[in-house]
């Protein structure tokens, strides 16, 4: 779990393969807590794999954490596609988009 400078936390749910956003809102005394998948796939259909996409679209194999930069960007460890992911906010606001780089090297021991 990781939070945002607005308070925001941030979830990896491993086992349905989505990175959850739990927002707090308070009104007349009462506060009342919203949780929204921002990527990976909605509803009961929970696909694996790696796609690098925008919100639902995007695909991840058992996210196992996730870490909030200074800039509000989101990293993910994807466990099971070996990769680090970055999701970023669009400059049209709302939307994320998550991207990787995949750099192979091998290494003697």
């Amino acid at each position: 779990m990781a939070t945002d400078s607005a308070g925001n936390l941030y979830v990896s749910d491993q086992n349905n393969h989505r990175i959850r956003k739990i927002t707090k809102s308070e009104s007349g005394g009462n506060v009342t807590y919203t949780v929204s998948t921002i990527a990976g796939p909605t509803g009961a259909n929970r696909p694996t794999g790696h796609a690098d996409e925008t919100g639902s679209e995007a695909r991840f194999n058992n996210p196992y954490g996730v870490a909030v930069d200074k800039d509000g960007n989101l990293y993910v460890a994807d466990k099971d596609n070996h990769r680090i992911r970055k999701i970023t906010k669009s400059e049209s606001g709302g939307n994320v988009y998550v991207h990787s780089e995949h750099h192979s090297r091998s290494y003697r021991c």
